[in-house]
């Protein structure tokens, strides 16, 4: 996402979003034109928030299930994997895009 503005990536998220089986709705917020916070609803009451700032470049994904976060993908610090199963844990990865994490939750939704 590098050198990317919030436009762009929420455009991005928005069209990933709308080939989706799973998603039923998003809301989008654009703060100053540097942070991106997207909300995506899911069809089991779950929901994925994500956020992009434009300055640092810190991305954050999460599934939220019931208050908890189930999985999530950020790069604080470094880019990592907050498992499923384990969402606690800090597996690292490499950079990881917003269509890559929504498959690895709908091949989890649908088990």
């Amino acid at each position: 996402m590098a050198n990317l503005s919030t436009i762009e990536v929420a455009k991005e998220i928005i069209d990933v979003c709308s080939r989706s089986k799973i998603v039923k709705n998003f809301t989008v917020d654009i703060l100053d034109d540097i942070v991106l916070k997207v909300r995506i609803y899911l069809i089991d009451e779950a929901f994925i928030d994500t956020f992009y700032n434009a300055d640092t470049l810190k991305v954050a994904y999460a599934l939220i299930k019931k208050g908890k976060r189930m999985f999530g993908v950020d790069n604080t610090g470094e880019w990592h994997i907050h498992p499923f199963g384990a969402p606690w844990k800090h597996q690292p990865c490499n950079p990881i895009t917003f269509q890559e994490v929504l498959t690895v939750i709908e091949q989890e939704e649908i088990k």
